[in-house]
């Protein structure tokens, strides 16, 4: 668990400590605007965010070997993961301090791919997917929180997506 302090605001990052020389992998970024549930008492100040990354599905699709104009390589494969976020967000309420609100949130789902080779360590990609070889894992690198509104948060979040062989 990685904790920040990023405008008064306390970061709990629900993932392991990053990895060592990575190969496979992609970076990413998404931003979002939360809106309170009805309900739920308007936000005076955002104290804490805790969030995690969860891997929904993962499959592997084949595309041209080649790269492109721009210099974008194609290697073979794509491994297209999809993922959403849980997090708990802890508020005091508008006007009461002392008056302590947690808003447990789930994002909708998001879908990232990470450019695989045909063969990794002499053995055929879609081999190794098919033996359930390949694992992706999730790790927040950042998130910046911003109360728009007492009922609306702009959040944005960085995380990398890591591909390993097991």
């Amino acid at each position: 668990m990685l904790t920040t302090n990023v405008n008064n605001i306390k970061n709990i990052y629900l993932t392991e400590s990053f990895p060592n020389n990575p190969k496979y992998f992609t970076q990413e970024n998404i931003s979002q605007m939360l809106v309170l549930p009805q309900g739920k008492p308007p936000i005076g100040s955002i104290l804490s965010v805790s969030i995690g990354a969860e891997i929904i599905s993962q499959r592997l699709v084949q595309t041209h070997i080649g790269v492109s104009n721009e210099g974008v390589i194609s290697p073979g494969y794509k491994l297209i993961v999809e993922i959403k976020f849980k997090e708990k967000i802890r508020y005091s309420t508008k006007g009461c301090a002392e008056y302590v609100n947690v808003l447990n949130l789930e994002s909708e789902i998001y879908s990232f791919s990470i450019a695989l080779p045909c063969e990794i360590c002499g053995v055929n990609t879609c081999e190794l997917e098919r033996r359930n070889k390949i694992q992706v894992i999730p790790y927040i690198e950042d998130v910046y929180t911003k109360l728009i509104n007492p009922c609306t948060i702009l959040q944005s979040i960085t995380f990398f997506l890591n591909t390993v062989i097991k």
